[in-house]
C-alpha cells in the first residue's frame, strides 16, 4: 500500500506533550505537512482554513 507523505497531518490532542510526541514519530517516518491543534474547535478552524 502507498503511502503519500506529503499528505497533510493534523494532530489533535490537549496534551502537549503528546502532540510533541506524535509529531516526532511522523516526522521520523517521512512525513512534513503536520500541524496541530489543542482543542477540536481550533482543529476545526484550521481544517477549514486548509482547504
Amino acid at each position: 500500500m502507498a503511502v503519500d507523505r506529503s499528505m497533510p497531518i493534523l494532530v489533535v490532542d490537549d496534551y502537549n506533550t503528546m502532540i510533541r510526541i506524535i509529531r516526532n514519530l511522523l516526522r521520523q517516518l517521512g512525513f512534513e505537512d503536520i500541524d496541530d491543534a489543542h482543542d477540536g474547535s481550533l482543529a476545526l478552524a484550521k481544517m477549514r482554513d486548509k482547504r
